[in-house]
């Protein structure tokens, strides 16, 4: 009897162990990833932070509990991952913990924590549907001009009407900030201020590098964000493809090599063939491409370097898989505005949007969210090639996406008015 006794006592000291570990901050910054190529396979990864060093944290066990999207039953327990990393002046904690089963077209709740840390709110955690998705679509987001912006994504997600982010790069622009050996702040408040879009209720963020996440060597980017692997290869965390509903995602960095014979052109040449492939394109029959510098623009201030010298050199490396593959759609940022191009290949384009992918890509420059850098509204004047552009106006904003099998509507929505600022419409035949 003594023995029982013994191994009860030592199994309620488990049990409890999260109550009985030092008292820590309550969860925050939650945002969720694709944990598989596929958001169809219901899998994904939940990340937060704890304003307390990884020592209290980890003794304290937390992790994540889901349940169904009614609340009903007993919830069941992942238990989380963390880690921490110091070279922007972080002295918090970074968890992860995996979400599974959610239904495709579905939603469930999910919850992070633990007692002594506190429970996060419980969160709705959506998945697209296989056939029909709307997304959420932006880059170049600061914590500076930016409140209308995250306003309007936040009161869209609440709507539950989104399946996916996509994110085109700079995140946060912490690198403007100095000393550069404290400006983990900025991570933070970025990441607490999208919590709003980014926890699950907008579905998961699919997110690519830009050039302001290269302080540190990437670091706070690949600790604070979870996308998963492209490849087992160096660059992994640097690229990845996503099926989202009827899109296949392919997000690439442009921070690296992408030229022939680079590991990222590899990756997009053989991402790009899965996707356009009769069987894929059948159930997936949109392609769209996200990285962080443009491949076609016309801004003004920067057109010499970044339109035309680097523009034209990543169009020459890459034009002619995208021309093959017959890419629907590519979203950049790093200019920060607002722009989008008839449908264009090798120099030409198409101002007919049905079947657009026949003869070229519509290239989108989606950078206005706002950040400490302002906004620039000049452009080169009357460009054949551009469709749509906000010439004139620093105001920001971001695209919201609404596609089914055969069209892919595209809305650029105005922060400061919140009506949509800028349209167009892919339409395509139904795939044989």
């Amino acid at each position: 009897m003594r023995s029982i006794a013994v191994a009860t006592a030592a199994l309620a000291g488990v049990v409890n162990m999260c109550l009985a570990a030092p008292a820590a901050p309550a969860p925050e910054q939650l945002h969720v990833y694709p944990a598989t190529n596929n958001t169809a396979d219901g899998m994904y990864t939940v990340l937060w932070v704890h304003q307390a060093p990884l020592a209290v944290v980890k003794a304290a066990a937390p992790a994540l509990q889901q349940r169904t999207s009614a609340g009903l039953g007993a919830p069941a327990t992942a238990a989380a991952s963390c880690w921490t990393y110091d070279v922007d002046g972080f002295a918090g904690t970074i968890c992860k913990a995996p979400v599974t089963g959610v239904p495709t077209g579905g939603s469930l709740q999910y919850r992070v924590g633990c007692d002594s840390l506190s429970w996060s709110t419980w969160r709705v955690l959506r998945s697209p549907a296989a056939t029909a998705v709307r997304m959420l679509a932006y880059a170049d987001g600061g914590i500076a001009w930016s409140n209308g912006t995250m306003a309007g994504l936040a009161a869209d997600a609440a709507t539950g009407q989104y399946g996916a982010v996509l994110n085109h790069g700079d995140i946060s622009y912490a690198n403007d900030y100095k000393p550069a050996s404290n400006n983990s702040w900025v991570w933070d408040q970025y990441l607490n201020e999208a919590e709003a879009h980014l926890d699950g209720r907008a579905g998961p963020h699919v997110c690519i590098v830009g050039n302001h996440e290269a302080q540190h060597n990437f670091m706070p980017y690949l600790n604070r964000t979870a996308m998963p692997r492209g490849s087992t290869r160096p660059l992994g965390r640097f690229y990845s493809y996503t099926a989202v509903g009827p899109v296949s995602v392919i997000s690439f960095s442009t921070e690296h090599d992408v030229s022939p014979g680079s590991e990222i052109f590899d990756f997009v040449a053989s991402s790009l063939q899965h996707a356009a492939s009769s069987s894929v394109r059948r159930e997936r029959p949109w392609i769209v491409v996200q990285t962080h510098h443009p491949f076609l623009c016309t801004d003004l201030l920067t057109f010499s370097t970044r339109c035309v010298e680097q523009a034209e050199r990543f169009r020459a490396d890459l034009e002619g898989l995208f021309m093959v593959a017959k890419v629907d759609l590519f979203f950049s940022g790093h200019n920060h505005m607002l722009e989008a191009s008839w449908p264009y290949a090798n120099g030409t384009h198409s101002e007919d949007l049905h079947n657009a992918y026949e003869r070229g890509t519509v290239y989108v420059v989606n950078g206005n969210f706002g950040d400490i850098e302002g906004i620039e509204p000049f452009f080169v004047e009357n460009p054949g090639f551009r469709m749509l552009d906000s010439s004139m106006s620093v105001d920001t904003g971001y695209a919201r996406l609404d596609v089914t099998m055969t069209s892919l509507a595209v809305d650029f929505v105005n922060s400061r008015t919140g009506s949509v600022w800028h349209n167009f419409t892919l339409t395509k035949d139904a795939q044989a």
